[in-house]
């Protein structure tokens, strides 16, 4: 009324359990109602693409199956390396490598078990298939393939399926791996590379040999003396030329000195007169 406009001023209409009620309903409407009907929605979504999926896995392992049936004929479920890699290479992703290289394929079958040194069973290729298949729909990365575990019961029945064929536990056991072989490979490829280049070194050794030898021998056999020199005088500064006699200078100056007879006679010593002329007159005779 107007007296109570004037008397308590403008109220609006209601009263104050509005305030409350008012932010309740924003909280449960706005933030928990709508969250859940859009996790709804994707979850519907996710669910209707899994379907989906299921129905693509479906008809790849199918394929994969009469590709492994077309080499396996006698049923024995094994094949070879080879032909394992081959069968994956015939099927798309992800249960498959089509498109792929055969390193890309022997590369992701690593950790799978080989069976009488060079061959695959089925039992292994479908956990391998499994892993990816759950990683794929998980849009994770390919190479957390092998991180990916399965339930011990289901892991358990499926192994059962085939008794005959034994499983190791490849951390524990004893068992020969894909990697072991791509290891080895690896190895003996390295060897054979160091080998051949051990060989060019020795082959480039001898050739430089011969060279060197070739090289010594035009050079010809006189051995130089020009260099060889001794000294016979006092005077250190001024050394003789060796002759070849082994006393050098034969000639003697006149400023020997007098301490030193042997260098006063007139001639050569009676040594290199002996050497140079023997006879019976010269040189003592024994008797």
């Amino acid at each position: 009324t107007p007296q109570e406009l004037e008397r308590d001023g403008p109220r609006g209409c209601g009263s104050y359990i509005a305030y409350p009620y008012f932010l309740t309903y924003e909280i449960l409407v706005s933030m928990i109602f709508l969250n859940l009907i859009v996790a709804v929605t994707i979850e519907v979504f996710r669910e209707v693409r899994q379907r989906n999926a299921v129905g693509l896995f479906e008809n790849q392992v199918r394929e994969l199956v009469d590709a492994w049936q077309k080499r396996d004929i006698d049923s024995t479920g094994f094949v070879e390396l080879s032909e394992a890699i081959d069968i994956l290479l015939e099927v798309p992703v992800p249960v498959g490598f089509a498109k792929s290289t055969r390193k890309h394929v022997l590369h992701s079958m690593r950790f799978m078990q080989l069976h009488d040194d060079n061959r695959i069973h089925f039992r292994d290729l479908m956990i391998l298939v499994a892993r990816r298949s759950y990683i794929w729909l998980r849009e994770e990365k390919e190479e957390d393939t092998e991180t990916v575990s399965f339930h011990p019961n289901l892991l358990r029945e499926w192994i059962l399926r085939f008794p005959g064929v034994p499983f190791d536990d490849i951390y524990q056991g004893n068992c020969v791996l894909i990697a072991h072989v791509i290891i080895a490979s690896h190895v003996q490829h390295f060897f054979t590379k160091k080998r051949e280049a051990w060989k060019l070194a020795q082959e480039k050794t001898a050739i430089e040999g011969k060279a060197a030898k070739a090289s010594i021998g035009d050079s010809g056999k006189v051995r130089p003396v020009q260099h060889l020199q001794i000294r016979t005088d006092d005077q250190e500064d001024e050394p003789h030329v060796d002759t070849g006699t082994g006393v050098g200078d034969l000639e003697v100056g006149d400023d020997a000195a007098p301490t030193q007879p042997w260098r006063q006679s007139a001639g050569p010593s009676m040594l290199m007169t002996q050497l140079a002329a023997p006879s019976t007159d010269t040189v003592p005779q024994l008797s």
